[in-house]
């Protein structure tokens, strides 16, 4: 339904199994088999219906991640050096359609509270089921920092290096002219590494990465089981 594509899940679903069936014929541990699970308005009364069926499939991991969604007023105020550096990948034209209301936010919170016991799969509920209410009800999260830019760049079909899929209009350097090291010590990622060090972009609140960039203190709450 969302991504428009008829049959989808059937076909993700016997592929899965196909997967499956091959690691336990040659009795492998590897490759991981991960499913990930985009919460929205529109399926947040299946997450625990997908627990069971990952663990009936014997996918090892099962993850939840909230929609990702980028107005796209954030989106034109995310500028460096006067550019706009914002993809409008994320953004809809009609965000509430994909955001929970507060009766989904109330479903979302009994799914996560009644998730069945598996005995295959390993569901990772942090840091979603700890996310507060204004956070799934706005679709902005509590991000703090931005530490992928620290260990990680993001390569795009053109070769453009980019710090994540969000700031795609900025380039750290294109690995068809420069080799990965030089575009890692080179001065478009330092000046970018500056640049988030003092102050994140507008689209950087809807970071579908937030999760890779909690600060410890954020970390201590969510295992004291609070929100964040």
């Amino acid at each position: 339904q969302i991504r428009g594509i008829p049959g989808l899940l059937q076909r993700v679903i016997k592929a899965t199994r196909a997967l499956v069936d091959y690691k336990r014929e040659h009795r492998l541990h590897k490759p991981e088999i991960h499913i990930h699970y985009t919460v929205t308005r529109h399926n947040v009364h299946l997450i625990c219906d997908m627990v069971r069926l990952c663990d009936e499939l014997g996918v090892d991991v099962v993850s939840f991640q909230y929609v990702t969604c980028s107005p796209q007023s954030a989106v034109d105020a995310s500028v460096m050096d006067g550019k706009c550096v914002a993809s409008d990948r994320y953004t809809v034209n009609d965000i509430d359609s994909l955001l929970l209301d507060e009766d989904g936010v109330k479903v979302f919170r009994s799914q996560f509270a009644a998730l069945p016991e598996t005995k295959n799969v390993v569901p990772v509920v942090n840091p979603i089921s700890n996310l507060s209410d204004k956070s799934l009800l706005t679709g902005e999260f509590p991000v703090k920092r931005c530490m992928p830019v620290n260990y990680a760049i993001v390569i795009q079909p053109d070769g453009q290096a980019t710090v994540c899929s969000q700031i795609t209009g900025y380039s750290l350097g294109n690995v068809r002219e420069s080799s990965i090291e030089q575009i890692w010590r080179g001065e478009a990622r330092r000046q970018l590494r500056e640049r988030l060090s003092r102050r994140m972009f507008p689209v950087c609140r809807n970071c579908c990465a937030f999760s890779s960039s909690l600060t410890m203190g954020q970390m201590f709450r969510i295992a004291l089981g609070r929100r964040l």
